[in-house]
């Protein structure tokens, strides 16, 4: 189940959760925004993906989610 993200108010945290399936894989993702003053916002994203081994090489993965950050990092700043 998705979640969409309308506003942020100050003092307030929203939160966004997210199933994705990707063939037979199933991952769960989880989104907070938590607004620290009236110009910054807190973002922590959690991936949860049960099927990978712990012990799994997560180098490509971590890059992945790097390039990500830095996509959005870039449109928000871009909105100021």
């Amino acid at each position: 189940m998705s979640e969409p993200v309308v506003f942020i108010s100050r003092n307030r945290i929203k939160e966004g959760n997210t199933l994705i399936h990707d063939g037979s894989a199933v991952m769960h993702g989880k989104t907070t925004f938590e607004a620290i003053n009236d110009n910054q916002t807190k973002i922590t994203t959690i991936i949860d993906i049960p099927w990978m081994d712990e012990n799994a090489d997560k180098t490509f993965l971590n890059s992945r989610l790097e390039h990500a950050a830095q996509i959005r990092k870039q449109l928000m700043e871009s909105e100021i």
